[in-house]
């Protein structure tokens, strides 16, 4: 599975920007592709919204169709759509070398995600 729409958008400087949204999340999907040996994702923002009740997971990897190494969450989201999550870490996440960045969810329904970083 791919996400329903997964839109790289023009960063300013040195990183990246990635809107995504997935009717069905379930399975783990990835959001960017891991960077290549010896380079690593770094996370800046995490933008989270979902329309259904259920938990989004924001992680590094994949394993059996669910997230390798969680990073974020599993962050909870109400049956009536009006949660979100916004998160502008004050320093960058590294994620481990060489390895994608991904999301899950733990059932069915609309979730959009937008994230920022950058590859070093």
């Amino acid at each position: 599975m791919a996400f329903d729409t997964l839109d790289s958008l023009e960063s300013y400087g040195r990183g990246f920007a990635i809107n995504a949204t997935e009717a069905d999340l379930t399975g783990c999907e990835p959001l960017l592709a891991a960077p290549g040996a010896g380079k690593n994702i770094y996370l800046e923002k995490v933008v989270i919204s979902c329309a259904t009740a259920t938990n989004v997971t924001i992680g590094e990897g994949e394993s059996s169709s669910a997230v390798e190494n969680e990073i974020f969450g599993p962050i909870m989201f109400l049956a009536d759509g009006t949660t979100n999550i916004v998160v502008d870490f004050k320093r960058p996440i590294q994620l481990t070398a060489n390895k994608a960045l991904t999301a899950d969810a733990a059932g069915a329904g609309q979730v959009t995600i937008f994230v920022e970083g950058f590859v070093k």
